[in-house]
């Protein structure tokens, strides 16, 4: 491989790491995601790693975000914005009457999990990658 991209996806966990319905389907698009392009992209000479941060949950606020190579993914994304909107699987699992979790804005709606196309379009945009030849 000519480079390596570093993918980590930060969740908030329980202490038997069971975590919320939001990160739970963010965790299984990135794997998706991974999947989907990590061929095309080994082909050409792009590694990815994937890690996962859990966090306790005083890093709520940090929960449900994916960074790669050290930039959240909206970053990678033009247009792309976090809000936060209410999330009863994270107020179950804090134990809160209520709890608040990041969801991106884009210009299909707003994701409240990340899906594998925003995951693997910002794989595509941090590969450096040109071309028509792309998956």
């Amino acid at each position: 491989m000519n480079r390596t991209i570093v993918v980590e996806w930060r969740h908030i966990a329980s202490e038997s790491g069971e975590t919320c319905d939001r990160c739970t389907a963010t965790g299984e698009a990135l794997h998706a995601a991974v999947a989907a392009i990590g061929p095309f992209l080994e082909a050409k000479g792009v590694g990815v790693e994937v890690r996962e941060t859990l966090l306790p949950h005083s890093g709520l606020s940090e929960s449900n975000t994916v960074l790669i190579d050290g930039l959240p993914l909206e970053r990678w994304l033009g247009g792309a914005r976090v809000v936060e909107t209410e999330c009863p699987s994270c107020a179950a699992l804090t134990g809160k009457p209520q709890a608040c979790c990041r969801a991106l804005v884009t210009n299909t709606g707003v994701h409240e999990a990340l899906t594998p196309a925003a995951i693997a379009a910002a794989l595509l945009m941090a590969s450096g990658v040109e071309g028509a030849d792309r998956p």
